[in-house]
Parts: structure tokens; C-alpha cells; sequence
């Protein structure tokens, strides 16, 4: 059994404070579409301090995408679930 913390498998920073920057913090919604915009909100804000900063390569050995890539992957992924949710709603 590990003593390390459990981490959030979006952003990969410890749960108990993924959702914390330097000058702000979110509260989660519950909604995890949502909770993944503002994980990825947060720890951009964590990173930098400044956003023109947030279009650097998050780990440039492994990953070459951006927190600016992660945010808008989370948003896309949310409007497909809300997209679908909307065709479905329409069907009935």
C-alpha cells in the first residue's frame, strides 16, 4: 500500500487540491465534464502566473500539448456530451 496521495487522472495533480491555482481555486460540480474544464483551468493558473504562458508544452519530454490544449480538449469533450444529450432530448 502506497502513502502517496491519490491524483486526479485528467490533470494529474493530487485530488485534494487539483482544482487549486496560485490566485484562485474552483470548488468541484459534481459534473465531470465540467470538473475537467476547471481542473484544467486551475492548473494552468498553477503553472504560470501569467497566461501568455499557458501555451508552453505542459511536459516537453513525453506530452507537447499545452494547458490551452488540455483546456480546449475538456471543453470539446463536454460540448459532445452536451450534444448528445440535446440529440437524445430531441428524440423523445
Amino acid at each position: 500500500m502506497s502513502d502517496e496521495p491519490e491524483t486526479c487522472a485528467w490533470c494529474g495533480r493530487y485530488t485534494e487540491r487539483h482544482m487549486g491555482a496560485y490566485y484562485f481555486g474552483f470548488e468541484p460540480t459534481g459534473v465531470e465534464a465540467i470538473d475537467r474544464i476547471l481542473c484544467s483551468v486551475a492548473s494552468a493558473g498553477k503553472a504560470y502566473h501569467h497566461t501568455e504562458s499557458w501555451s508552453e508544452p505542459i511536459n516537453s519530454q513525453a506530452d507537447m500539448r499545452s494547458h490551452v490544449d488540455l483546456i480546449q480538449q475538456a471543453a470539446n469533450e463536454a460540448a459532445e456530451k452536451l450534444r448528445a444529450l440535446d440529440g437524445a432530448k430531441e428524440g423523445t
